[in-house]
């Protein structure tokens, strides 16, 4: 003999609910779920997007430190890897392919130091005989980048108290 395979509870066989849900809401989770599968595959696709460029960026930053290293200006984009290549191998297909742009050499950059304590140039002669006030001399200070942006600072603010007609 077979037996049921209905739920018992305490004993007694639940009531067993043949109507079932509504036809409007079983249509309004389906619209609910098919709206979630949208919108997962939007952020699928958006996702994806997402990584390849971040692995482009990735990519050019590392073949732009080989190309740094070897001094040479070449634009990272140009050199495509291959399928098992290294990035130095890379580089090294495209210098063979392309010698021209080997010769090409970037200017190397030699940081400098900067003495803080140093004046500018146009502040390094003596003070002229009106008092609080620095030298002016005009071929100093067009020569000078920083007496230029004091000077220009100055000037603007002068413009914005509504000192326009005062002299320096």
């Amino acid at each position: 003999m077979a037996e049921s395979i209905l739920p018992v509870l305490d004993g007694q066989p639940a009531p067993v609910n043949t109507g079932g849900f509504s036809a409007d809401y079983v249509k309004s989770l389906r619209d609910e779920n098919a709206a979630w599968r949208t919108k997962l595959r939007d952020t699928e696709s958006v996702l994806q997007t997402v990584q390849s460029e971040v692995a482009q960026i990735k990519l050019d930053t590392t073949v732009g430190s080989e190309l740094a290293k070897r001094n040479l200006n070449i634009e990272p984009s140009w050199i495509k890897l291959q399928e098992g290549q290294t990035v130095e191998q890379s580089v090294d297909a495209f210098v063979k392919t392309y010698p021209q742009m080997a010769t090409q050499t970037a200017p190397r950059i030699i940081p400098q130091q900067v003495n803080s304590t140093q004046k500018p140039l146009a502040t390094q002669q003596a003070n002229t005989n009106v008092p609080g006030t620095q030298p002016t001399e005009l071929s100093a200070v067009k020569q000078d980048p920083v007496a230029r942006a004091r000077l220009r600072d100055q000037y603007r603010s002068m413009l914005k108290d509504g000192h326009a007609g005062a002299t320096i």
